[in-house]
């Protein structure tokens, strides 16, 4: 296993209670019915520029950051999570089964990433205490909510609207952290927070332009 530490943003997204939510269901249709959902936590990773690390039968974990490097990994999940919980499952014909609630969970820190295995079951992996935190908080969040770190949160405060949760003891670590819940009410389109990043560099002898732009004299 090649491998390589890296800063990246990990999510945990998992189908609420889905055995329940299917347990009348004809087992063919269950099986569409999650396969149509994992689909669509997918391509909200794919939109976003991230890498679906493992698939969990009703829920994954992704990756951003990683293997590619970005900047604004925790940016792009926060709105990847979003646009998960804004989704439904197209086309479903699940007898008296609902859109299923998402538990998603999001962390940002050092990982060790590289290739697991090889052949047909080799897969990019990751591991370290930011992926095990991650995975607490998916199991922490409410139905329906998505739940950050204060380490996460920080990077995506003046792009992602969250509200703290105060602090909670993790099974594991010695010292309880600072959580917070991204707001998913707010109806503002998922590409809106792109448009409030801060710019990377400074615009080197254009004074004169942005005075104009800004309806200066």
């Amino acid at each position: 296993m090649l491998t390589e530490n890296k800063h990246v943003s990990v999510l945990f997204a998992d189908v609420c209670d889905s055995t329940a939510l299917l347990q009348h269901s004809d087992p063919e249709e269950a099986r569409n019915y999650l396969g149509k959902a994992l689909n669509q936590l997918a391509e909200a990773v794919e939109t976003y520029g991230g890498t679906v690390s493992q698939l969990l039968g009703d829920g994954l974990v992704a990756l951003f950051g990683a293997p590619l490097a970005q900047e604004d990994h925790a940016l792009r999940a926060c709105l990847a999570a979003l646009k998960m919980q804004r989704a439904t499952v197209p086309g479903h014909d699940v007898q008296g089964v609902a859109s299923p609630t998402l538990r998603i969970g999001i962390n940002s820190g050092e990982v060790l990433v590289g290739v697991v295995g090889q052949y047909d079951w080799s897969h990019y992996g990751a591991d370290g205490k930011t992926i095990h935190l991650a995975s607490r908080l998916e199991k922490m969040a409410p139905p329906g909510g998505i739940l950050v770190s204060a380490a996460t949160q920080r990077l995506v405060a003046q792009q992602i609207e969250t509200r703290s949760v105060g602090t909670r003891q993790i099974r594991g670590l010695d010292e309880p952290i600072e959580l917070h819940e991204v707001v998913v009410e707010t109806e503002s389109s998922a590409a809106a927070p792109l448009t409030r990043k801060q710019r990377w560099a400074p615009l080197v002898g254009r004074e004169d332009s942005l005075r104009i732009l800004a309806g200066g004299p």
